[in-house]
């Protein structure tokens, strides 16, 4: 698969998020930044492990504190104002502090559930950088009452609105960001790191798009 592939209106990025999105952006920004990073230390590393026991890419040494400048700085570049970010709950304290030390305000944090194999418990944090957002208490339940996809697509159409731009620089499968996107008629804009499951998100946004793939 290419660097960049485009789905039609979507565009996904092979690489990590030390590199950089530029490639990826171009002029736009993102009216809603949607993601689901490493949780801790320990994720950061494996990932990266693993994405060099697969590709053979050279290993950067990431720690938490160097992914999280990286992931901060990009919310900080093509972020319009919206930024929802999925973590466990044992750093309920943390990713608001994280946040805050890049100029990110905290609107709410919601309980919520991993869509894994096992559900696990989570939150969903959701900041904003000018204009304050407000979470509803009706899509509030509506988010811990559903999983994945469904629960992006649930906040997508609330906040978002068909054609403008999601962004998530930690794409993965592509099963939830990605396809709740397809589904919100939005355009996608992603960044994953492991080709393989690279190459899942862009099988997903064929499906959800219908639309060939034309290598940027």
């Amino acid at each position: 698969m290419d660097k960049i592939t485009q789905v039609g209106p979507h565009r996904l990025k092979v690489g990590s998020v030390s590199e950089g999105l530029a490639d990826l952006m171009g002029s736009d920004m993102a009216d809603v930044f949607y993601s689901d990073p490493p949780w801790g230390e320990g994720l950061v590393k494996m990932f990266e492990t693993m994405n060099l026991k697969s590709t053979g890419a050279a290993k950067e040494g990431l720690s938490l504190d160097s992914f999280n400048k990286h992931f901060f700085e990009a919310i900080r570049r093509y972020a319009r104002n919206l930024v929802a970010i999925e973590y466990g709950f044992k750093f309920e304290k943390e990713v608001p502090m994280w946040a805050a030390a890049y100029g990110l305000n905290h609107a709410a944090t919601l309980p919520c559930f991993y869509d894994g194999k096992k559900m696990r418990p989570m939150h969903l944090h959701v900041f904003y950088l000018h204009e304050p957002i407000e979470v509803p208490a009706t899509l509030a339940a509506e988010i811990q009452a559903t999983q994945g996809s469904a629960m992006v697509l649930a906040f997508l159409r609330h906040f978002g609105r068909p054609g403008q731009v999601v962004l998530d620089p930690c794409a993965g499968l592509g099963a939830t960001t990605a396809r709740a996107s397809c589904q919100a008629g939005m355009v996608f804009r992603g960044n994953e790191l492991n080709a393989a499951r690279a190459a899942r998100a862009v099988a997903q946004l064929r499906q959800g798009s219908g639309a060939q793939k034309s290598p940027a």
